[in-house]
């Protein structure tokens, strides 16, 4: 959800004039001025391989990195957006995804690539993989956890 977010882009409207602490002028740290009616587009995609943020390893799969969490080191991590806006059904999802993980886990011994293709992000309202995602799966009745 980190590297391949998946909403990638998200856009808000500014409800009154209001000022970005930082972001503006030739060094970015000058504060911007967003008028009341303007609309300021936010990538989350951009945002979580930022390596200011997350590192030079920004781009790496390192699940050790989320072990020392901090307030500030979550500021750059928005799946699912923050605040009052944030996603209505994250809790649904990551409730679905948690427990089709498990079912999976326990219904099949291995899983690997079904092919060779590279990702390939396709950007549309969600990112999805241009290539698809084969995977071949084996299923080893011995080895079966009770359900």
């Amino acid at each position: 959800m980190r590297v391949y977010p998946p909403v990638p882009f998200n856009a808000r409207t500014a409800n009154k004039n209001t000022t970005l602490p930082c972001g503006g002028g030739p060094d970015g740290q000058s504060p911007i001025l967003v008028r009341k009616g303007q609309r300021v587009v936010f990538s989350s995609w951009a945002t979580h391989r930022s390596k200011t943020v997350f590192g030079d390893d920004a781009e790496e799969f390192i699940p050790e990195r989320w072990e020392d969490l901090t307030a500030d080191s979550l500021m750059g991590y928005f799946p699912f957006n923050s605040g009052p806006r944030a996603c209505p059904g994250q809790k649904i999802a990551l409730m679905q995804a948690s427990y089709v993980a498990v079912r999976l886990l326990q219904t099949y011994s291995s899983f690997k690539a079904g092919d060779d293709k590279p990702w390939m992000e396709n950007f549309g309202l969600n990112l999805s993989n241009a290539n698809g995602c084969v995977v071949t799966v084996v299923k080893d009745e011995s080895n079966l956890f009770a359900v």
